[in-house]
């Protein structure tokens, strides 16, 4: 049995739960395979890791590109920087996309950010063959919300997906670590609540509210969803 642990870099026990509840049923897991951490605090740490064959890491409030960090961003940069080199697979949603991309020399700005709501994601070349993502179609939609990306990847990284809207979608660090930007682990009802928690953070108008929920019902988000299943995959060894 494959057995995955979910770090957490965010606060608020709502929003956390929602997430966990997310990521079981997008990856197909059951409770007894999904551990969740929570990186709240600058006292946090993911701790020990090795009976799990894999780590997820949720998305985060936090921006890699704010002028000054606290001191629980900082414990967060190094918690997570650290899992660059664990030898289990690892993957991030979101925020880890960004703090990849910093971390390993990429750039990152503002230039890209995209609203709560649908994106397009296309695979590369790379992409249609890499471990993780090869079977997916070549174009699906993703849920997102952001208000930072990526514009070229680290050293070592390779580019999996891009899109219209936002140039570094999926990226391969490593040989075992993935990040994407949008939200592999959410559906409509999943992004509703998430646009309900952080509804004054920047990441949609408020007059805009109503429209979205409405928008995001009308779609199939099972692609961006196989990407996370593709990944237990990989961790129990079967891609």
């Amino acid at each position: 049995m494959v057995n995955i642990l979910l770090v957490s870099p965010r606060t608020g026990a709502e929003i956390a739960a929602a997430e966990y509840s997310d990521v079981l049923k997008a990856t197909g897991l059951n409770t007894a395979q999904l551990t969740q951490r929570m990186l709240d605090d600058e006292f946090k740490s993911v701790g020990e890791t090795e009976d799990f064959q894999g780590i997820i890491v949720g998305g985060s409030p936090l921006l890699v590109s704010s002028e000054e960090y606290s001191a629980w961003q900082h414990r967060v940069h190094q918690e997570l920087g650290a899992l660059l080199e664990n030898p289990q697979p690892t993957f991030f949603l979101c925020f880890g996309n960004t703090l990849l991309a910093h971390l390993t020399g990429g750039t990152i700005n503002r230039e890209y950010a995209e609203n709560s709501g649908a994106t397009v994601v296309q695979l590369t070349q790379a992409g249609q063959t890499d471990r993780l993502t090869r079977g997916l179609p070549e174009e699906f939609l993703a849920l997102t919300g952001h208000t930072e990306n990526a514009v070229t990847v680290g050293r070592g990284a390779e580019l999996l997906a891009t899109g219209p809207s936002c140039p570094v979608q999926i990226v391969r660090a490593n040989e075992t670590s993935w990040a994407c930007q949008f939200h592999a682990e959410m559906d409509a009802a999943a992004m509703q609540t998430r646009m309900d928690y952080y509804f004054d953070y920047g990441y949609f108008s408020p007059a805009e509210y109503d429209h979205i929920v409405q928008e995001i019902s009308r779609h199939d988000y099972s692609p961006a969803h196989q990407v996370l299943r593709n990944f237990v995959d990989v961790c129990s060894g079967a891609r």
